[in-house]
């Protein structure tokens, strides 16, 4: 993976065994208004079946040196539980802050109702661009995450319908790319890497 450079970011690491925790959106939000200058930029990185001490942050048995020092000076949840064994339902309640019960994604390949606020909604109305850049199938764009961004990248290049995925590194560039290409105001980007997932390679 690409080394991410966090001067001047706040990054959000969930550290989730299934990608997901109900209070992210709305616990972030909260605290980053008493604690994040306005208009930081932020960088939120979720990953799909990747075990929480697979982590040097966390556990402190594995180096991973680059995800490492994004959670030093980031906002790391390390105690978060995904409220769903699923990554769509996850995902819908950490950019709501719901629960599935209350967003109404409880599988994947549902849709998020619309009217269901999303934290890029919230940023986006602050001013920022949003961006999304997805690996893999079941978080396109049709499934309802999409709004509130600017730009959601869900370009998948590998395996079949139904398993459709983009490896990390091409999901990185896609968003270092957008970056550099929006340097005019704050922006709020979440990175979704698939690579851990079944099919294992």
């Amino acid at each position: 993976m690409r080394t991410l450079s966090n001067s001047g970011w706040t990054v959000l690491l969930p550290a989730l065994a299934m990608a997901g925790a109900g209070w992210i959106a709305s616990t972030w939000y909260r605290q980053a208004q008493h604690r994040v200058p306005a208009g930081t930029p932020v960088l939120l990185i979720t990953v799909d079946t990747l075990r929480p001490d697979g982590l040097g942050w966390v556990a402190g048995k594995n180096a991973t040196p680059n995800i490492d020092a994004l959670a030093e000076t980031g906002v790391a949840f390390s105690n978060a539980v995904a409220p769903a064994p699923l990554t769509l339902p996850s995902h819908a309640s950490i950019m709501s802050g719901r629960n599935p019960a209350h967003h109404g994604v409880r599988d994947n390949g549902q849709n998020l109702p619309e009217g269901v606020a999303l934290l890029a909604d919230r940023l986006h109305e602050k001013g920022y661009g949003t961006a999304a850049f997805v690996s893999a199938f079941v978080l396109l764009k049709r499934f309802g995450l999409d709004h509130g961004f600017d730009h959601y990248d869900d370009q998948l290049t590998s395996g079949k319908e139904g398993w459709l995925d983009r490896p990390a590194a091409a999901t990185v560039d896609a968003a270092i790319s957008w970056i550099r290409q929006n340097p005019d105001k704050p922006w709020f980007v979440w990175l979704h890497l698939y690579d851990p997932h079944t099919p294992y390679a």
